[in-house]
């Protein structure tokens, strides 16, 4: 259990330096890149999305740098793209008032994040970083 706490705290610290690379490539490239907010967004997503695969692949699942390459990367942007479908289905469940009653947008944002953290950290541990000696 200690050391599944210890990956959740790492994966939320990775989290955040995504969160960061993502607004920094995304204002660089509105700026300096002139792409516009939309592909400036699929670009800041990829780039983000890949950092924080590699800083998760050897910082808080250290052991799977052994599973593929390519396929370990695939595999993470699924599970981050679901994560999303769950992160923004909760924040309109919460704002629409269907479970709590209407609650705002940001706490609605609130839950929304923690339900797609713990959905990607839960499937990133099990299917993305695997490693048969921790399971």
């Amino acid at each position: 259990m200690k050391r599944i706490f210890s990956q959740l705290i790492r994966f939320s610290l990775v989290g955040v330096m995504g969160f960061i690379i993502d607004v920094g490539v995304l204002t660089a490239a509105i700026f300096f890149l002139y792409l516009g907010p939309y592909y400036g967004r699929l670009l800041s997503y990829l780039i983000a999305a890949s950092s924080t695969w590699f800083m998760n692949r050897h910082f808080t699942f250290p052991g799977s740098e052994k599973n593929g390459f390519h396929r370990q990367w695939g595999k993470f942007l699924m599970v981050n793209a679901l994560g999303g479908v769950i992160n923004l289905g909760v924040y309109t469940v919460c704002i629409s008032g269907v479970i709590f009653g209407a609650v705002t947008p940001v706490t609605a944002v609130a839950f929304g994040s923690l339900a797609g953290l713990a959905f990607n950290f839960g499937a990133s541990r099990r299917w993305v970083f695997q490693n048969r000696k921790e399971l």
